[in-house]
C-alpha cells in the first residue's frame, strides 16, 4: 500500500477513534445519577446510631465513606462531556477532601473525642453541603442530593 494512502487511513482511524469519545453532558448527568442512585440506596440500609455512641458513630461514619469512596471512584472513570473535565473535577476532588473529613470524625469518635467527632462532623457536612450544590448546579438531580 503507498505510504500515502497509509497515512490517510491512520488519520482517518484517528478522527473516528475521537467521534463520540466525549459523552453529552446529559448522558454523563444520567450516568452519574445512575451510580449516585446504587450508592443511596447502599447507604440508606445503614442503620443510623443513637445519638451519643461513639463507636456506633464511627462504624456508621467509615461505612458511609467507603461507599462514597466507591461512588468517587466510579464517577472518576466515566468520560467527561468536553470542556467540562475542570470543573467536575473539582467537584469530585472536593467531595474526596470531605469524605475525608468524615473519616477523621470517625476516627475521633473512635477514640471517644465526642467534640472533635462533632466538629469534624459538622465541618464534612458543610463541604457535602457545598459540594452538593455544586453537582445539582451541574445538571445532576441524584448525586449531591
Amino acid at each position: 500500500m503507498p505510504r500515502h494512502r497509509t497515512i490517510a487511513l491512520l488519520a482517518g482511524a484517528f478522527v473516528v477513534a475521537g467521534c463520540g469519545s466525549s459523552p453529552s453532558r446529559d448522558t454523563y448527568v444520567s450516568r452519574g445519577d445512575a451510580i449516585c442512585k446504587t450508592t443511596a440506596a447502599a447507604q440508606a440500609k445503614l442503620k443510623a446510631p443513637a445519638k451519643g455512641n461513639l463507636p456506633a458513630t464511627a462504624r456508621y461514619l467509615t461505612a458511609s465513606a467507603d461507599l462514597v469512596d466507591k461512588e468517587l471512584a466510579q464517577l472518576r472513570q466515566l468520560s467527561r462531556p468536553n470542556g467540562d473535565g475542570q470543573r467536575l473535577g473539582d467537584l469530585l476532588s472536593r467531595e474526596g477532601d470531605a469524605i475525608a473529613t468524615l473519616r477523621r470524625a470517625a476516627a475521633a469518635a473512635a477514640r471517644g473525642l465526642q467534640k472533635s467527632a462533632d466538629d469534624l462532623l459538622t465541618q464534612g457536612q458543610g463541604e457535602l453541603s457545598d459540594v452538593g450544590a455544586g453537582l445539582r448546579d451541574y445538571g445532576f438531580t441524584i448525586c449531591g442530593t
